[in-house]
């Protein structure tokens, strides 16, 4: 579709118009890139609304704090980094309309910023000169902030403070080694995704936040708290009954259907759902990203941006509006993930699809568009990206749409690319040890006046050869003249051993004490009685013959040793600890860190798709399982389940395996009793599979996929 838009001529001959507070300013963003020369570019999103005043073409300020301040070459304290309009940006992107791009002539009037639609918003781009920032940051950082003193909307969540006012922040930290004396050594994380704004009511809504590193630098996302001014003391802002900052939107207190917004720490994507609520109303919100290098915050920044909601009316008065769907090698999922081994080729198609037709009958449009720093700009390149070789997509390549600013690629009702990873000894960490990439795909339709969108990802965990995991140390058993050790650990399956390294001592960091070059001695007898106790393994990497290190946590001794098994049994979405004899269990959900308070069975039966485990504790002696990924069960797959056969079982390796009819495609994945993805093999126009278990004798968990999205699961043992 294609807009009309009137502020050409008014953009034009702002230049020197005085700043309107009239405006309505909704949100944005503060970030920075570090140039090659060592000096830094300060950044900023201003979030406006198409029906206030128009936003001036002019200067704006971003204030400075921390003790001691950044200093220039004058050695003078920076207190303040001017921001112009990046014009090139404020021209090129359709003046800023974040609008939904919808096609209005199949289904209703479209919201957009040239008639000024109620929910329509724009998004102004401002940068600095480059500047350097000489000194180290204080431990809490040098934090950058910009205040309107006017004019927010009425947002329903937020009360008191100064009205209308916004504050916007980032803060910079040192690095690791808390040196940041006259280089740069840090670009920020950015947001890749602009916001979104509208949303429909009584939809499930999956939104991603979409932020990349290109220092690849790890990024952990939370709800964060919105402050008023002034910049120089800010204040919380207050919220209105049942709101608070990480629970921004209405939940359930107000309607039973609705779903409080869940923020997912690791990769940004938010779920929410919302029914029957006001129009007028806006709901504040803020996220932050915070950057970590080898452990160690290293920058933050904070999106602030307002959610509303629209009644989107479905396509008829009986057929609703379904979102796309997405399949990662040809399975129907909302999340994919691979561990590979570095070296590895990746291939898999990604398809995105909607079902419906519009009200004259047409087939909706689909648009996919993708994003991570591990894809080069035109998702062809392979050298262009945070860590080279890049990904990527062959086979349909997303084109530059100069519209959105974006690549993308759409198609009557159906969509397809292949997506193509290289992987090698350089996707490692420094260190040798895994580490995992993020890929962002999102696909919508053209439903107006607010298309469904999708949000999801693929998570590609690259890890060298080597023992899956690093050793579990057991609470200590304390006899009349020893202390014994004893620890597990993932399978050997490259060989790759080299021995055990225990470390004991009376006060950390603890000494080598002893090390033990058999694999499959897991026990050890120390005679000092030390008070902590830990045990490494050492293991030689295929990359670049790199000796990688694998750490179990620190143990305290002087207990009696209760043996804890911390394997989780996945029956039908029903997870069981596998342990039956503790003293109690305490069920913990992986994806928001917290205690499920009431669930403190042996079995737990989560309603919510995602990460759970269990804390087992027998006498002083406590130990947490693995977090392992549940989809509840629905009708479908419970009669899946009850079709496939497995067998023998127990087995001398092999598994048979019979499907009720063929299928077009299936997944199987084998893991071990702690868990860890040990074994994966894609089946393909197959009703009778054949499986070999590799691994020693030993507890396995099989699990199939088909191409439905129908799970079958089956613990297994191997004698």
């Amino acid at each position: 579709m294609k807009k009309v838009y009137t502020l050409l001529i008014a953009l034009l001959s702002l230049s020197f118009v005085p700043k309107v507070e009239a405006s309505h300013n909704v949100g944005g963003e503060i970030t920075w890139e570090c140039l090659n020369d060592g000096r830094y570019v300060f950044k900023m999103k201003l979030y406006v609304d198409c029906f206030g005043a128009i936003w001036p073409f002019d200067i704006e300020t971003l204030e400075v704090f921390g003790n001691p301040l950044p200093i220039d070459s004058n050695n003078q304290a920076i207190q303040s980094i001017n921001l112009i309009p990046d014009s090139v940006r404020w021209m090129g992107t359709n003046f800023g309309d974040l609008s939904p791009d919808c096609n209005p002539n199949q289904f209703s009037s479209s919201l957009s910023c040239s008639d000024r639609s109620n929910g329509s918003i724009q998004v102004f781009y401002y940068k600095s000169a480059p500047i350097q920032l000489n000194g180290t940051p204080p431990n809490d950082g040098w934090h950058f902030r910009y205040e309107l003193i006017c004019c927010r909307p009425n947002s329903r969540n937020l009360v008191g403070g100064a009205s209308g006012a916004i504050l916007l922040r980032s803060i910079m930290y040192s690095d690791p080694a808390g040196i940041n004396v006259q280089n740069c050594i840090d670009s920020s994380p950015e947001f890749v995704e602009l916001p979104r704004v509208p949303f429909c009511l009584s939809y499930p809504i999956q939104y991603n936040q979409s932020a990349v590193d290109s220092d690849g630098d790890s990024l952990v996302y939370k709800w964060a708290k919105t402050y008023d001014i002034p910049a120089a003391s800010p204040k919380e802002r207050g919220f209105s009954s049942r709101f608070s900052f990480d629970n921004p939107t209405p939940d359930q207190s107000f309607n039973p259907l609705n779903k409080a917004a869940h923020i997912d720490n690791n990769t940004g994507i938010i779920n929410l759902e919302v029914h029957d609520y006001r129009y007028s109303d806006w709901f504040v919100t803020v996220v932050e990203v915070a950057a970590y290098r080898e452990g160690h915050k290293i920058s933050s920044i904070f999106r602030e941006v307002p959610y509303k909601f629209y009644d989107c009316l479905p396509i008829d008065s009986v057929t609703p509006n379904n979102q796309p769907e997405f399949y990662f090698d040809n399975i129907k999922q909302n999340e994919y993930e691979i561990v590979v081994e570095a070296g590895e080729k990746i291939e898999f198609p990604v398809q995105t699809t909607d079902i419906d037709s519009g009200v004259t009958g047409l087939p909706q449009e689909v648009t996919m568009f993708t994003s991570g720093n591990q894809f080069a700009a035109d998702f062809m390149d392979t050298t262009n990206c945070s860590n080279p070789p890049c990904a990527v997509l062959k086979n349909n390549v997303p084109q530059y749409d100069s519209s959105r600013n974006r690549y993308q690629v759409s198609g009557a009702n159906v969509v397809t690319t292949d997506f193509e990873w290289q992987t090698n000894c350089g996707h490692l960490n420094a260190d040798g040890s895994q580490k995992s990439y993020y890929f962002y795909f999102s696909a919508k339709d053209d439903h107006c006046p607010v298309p469904q969108q999708v949000d999801t990802y693929v998570k590609v965990t690259v890890g060298a050869e080597g023992i899956k995991g690093a050793p579990k140390v057991e609470c200590i058993e304390e006899l009349s003249s020893n202390n014994q050790i004893t620890w597990s650990a993932g399978q050997d399956l490259a060989n790759s051993f080299n021995k055990w390294i225990i470390y004991a001592g009376n006060t950390p960091p603890l000494p080598i004490v002893d090390s033990i070059a058999n694999f499959n001695v897991m026990t050890y007898v120390d005679n000092h009685k030390f008070t902590y106790y830990q045990v490494k393994a050492n293991v030689n990497s295929s990359c670049n013959n790199q000796s990688v290190t694998l750490e179990s946590p620190i143990r305290r001794s002087g207990y009696q040793r209760y043996p804890i098994n911390v394997s989780i049994l996945d029956t039908n979405r029903i997870i069981i600890a596998q342990d039956s004899a503790a003293d109690s269990y305490q069920w913990y959900d992986c994806n928001t860190d917290t205690i499920i308070t009431d669930s403190t069975r042996q079995s737990f039966a989560p309603q919510d798709s995602g990460y759970y485990a269990v804390i087992i504790t027998k006498g002083y002696c406590s130990d947490t399982t693995d977090c392992v990924r549940i989809f509840p069960v629905g009708l479908n797959e419970n009669r899946f389940q009850q079709t496939v056969r497995f067998y023998p079982n127990p087995t001398n390796g092999f598994v048979n395996i019979e499907l009720p009819q063929k299928q077009q495609s299936i997944q199987v994945k084998v893991r071990n009793i702690h868990g860890q993805l040990v074994q994966e093999k894609k089946f393909v126009n197959q009703s009778n599979l054949q499986l070999q278990l590799k691994g020693k004798p030993g507890i396995y968990f099989i699990e199939l996929v088909n191409e439905q999205g129908e799970r079958a699961n089956v613990k297994v043992v191997k004698r």
